[in-house]
Formats: structure tokens, sequence, C-alpha cells
């Protein structure tokens, strides 16, 4: 049975579990009360709207070393300085699916020394959005961001995205100008076409068009909304070399 992310914590509740536990209360022949009570903790929160969010995470204080590595690495970045970015990237750092792995690809593709590389606009995000550990052959973990982390197992990574940020408007057309629907807060959004459409009243926006998981179907400017198959980063530490960037990769 299908788990559900909860919006107070971004935890999965298994509903198996939960229906086992009610039938454990039903044979122990508890009453009716109780069984009221049980199912108003358990599900109400979590069928109340719950189960569309993914909130922001950020796990990073469990490691104070990474939480250090990770504040120079947004400096070198923001300042744009590919001679510090470059002693904090493994030198076996994997590149994507199709690619090589290495330090010497890593700089054929992303090309640091020039200020116009995409690589800062692409690690900026992906540093200052939180993220998660987890485990791999290699040991532990931190990826990032956290839409790439916490995105719930039973959803097409393609097919959905995550907004990120609150109160965002879902119009009925793809205009500033346009009706709005409704208001939405970090929800999980099922997305009918990445393919942006720009605005013709504001040229600064583009609207993809989504549709909510309680099926409210509008547009969402693109900006707020998240795949998690785009550009997501790994962090591994080893003994010798303390905290690098091990992977830097998209899932399209």
């Amino acid at each position: 049975m299908a788990s559900l992310v909860t919006a107070r914590s971004g935890l999965t509740v298994n509903f198996t579990l939960v229906l086992k536990a009610i039938a454990d209360l039903v044979n122990m022949k508890l009453n009716v009360t109780l069984l009221v009570i049980f199912v108003n903790l358990v599900f109400l929160p979590v069928m109340a709207g719950g189960a569309y969010q993914l909130l922001p995470a950020d796990e990073a204080n469990r490691d104070l070393e990474f939480v250090e590595f990770r504040a120079r690495m947004i400096e070198a970045v923001e300042n744009k300085e590919p001679e510090v970015l470059v002693t904090m990237i493994a030198p076996r750092v994997f590149n994507g699916l199709n690619e090589k792995r290495g330090m010497k690809r890593f700089l054929e593709k992303w090309e640091p020394e020039s200020v116009d590389s995409e690589l800062w606009s692409t690690l900026k995000p992906i540093l200052t959005m939180g993220g998660g550990f987890v485990r791999s052959e290699k040991g532990v973990e931190f990826c990032a961001p956290y839409v790439f982390s916490h995105f719930p197992d039973d959803m097409d990574i393609f097919a959905h995205g995550a907004v990120i940020s609150e109160n965002v408007a879902l119009k009925k057309e793809p205009s500033v100008k346009s009706k709005t629907l409704r208001s939405l807060s970090y929800d999980l959004v099922q997305v009918q076409d990445w393919v942006s459409t720009q605005d013709k009243a504001n040229e600064a926006v583009n609207w993809i068009k989504v549709v909510t998981m309680k099926g409210d179907a509008g547009y969402v400017n693109r900006r707020f909304v998240r795949s998690p198959s785009d550009y997501s980063a790994c962090f591994l530490k080893t003994k010798r070399r303390g905290w690098k960037l091990n992977s830097l990769l998209s899932g399209e």
C-alpha cells in the first residue's frame, strides 16, 4: 500500500502498518471511543492535506564539518572562484550516466574559469536548498537539494515537481492578469508539460501547466517549481580528504 508524505515532517506514513495497528485494536476488543481517538490522531493529520506537500528539509546540522564545508563552497560559488572550488571536488567525481568520471571531464563540461559558466547558477540553488544524508555503497553521503533527497519514492520524478515557496499563485491561464484559483505552499504537483509558456503581459514570467494532488489544474510560475530530476549533488566524506563534491548530475 502506498505511503504518503506528511506536511509537518516530510516523513512517510505506511498505511499498511497503520491498518494493522487498527486491526490489532479491534482484535483486542477495545471500546469504540479508543478506536476513534486512534484514527483521529493518525489518519486525519495525514489526510487533511498534509500528504500533498514536501516541506523544506536540511539535515546538514548533523555534521558540523559538513556545515563548514558547505559554507565555504557557497562562498566560492558566489564569488565565482574556480581555484577554490576545484579543491573541494573529488578526483573521481561522477559527472553523469553517459559521462566519464573525473576532474578532467568536469572541467571540460562546466568550464568554471568562465564567469559566465552555468556551473555557478547550477550549484547555488543546490547548495542553499537543504538536503539529507543517504547511505550509498561508498558510505554516508549528503545529497541536495531537498527536492531530490526527500522526494517521495512512489512518485514519477519526471512527471511531478515540488512547489518550493509559500503562497504561490495557481492561475487559470498563463498570465499574471489571469484569475488566481488558489495559493500553493510547498505542494507536490503533477506537471503536464515542463516546456514553459512566456507571459505576454510580463516577459520575465514563464508558466508551466500543473495539476495539484487534489485535482486542481492551472498554471504556476516556473521558477517556483523544481523537478527532482533537475541537477543534484552528493557529497562524500573520506578520512583522508574530508568532505568533497562526489557527484553533480541531472536525471534528464
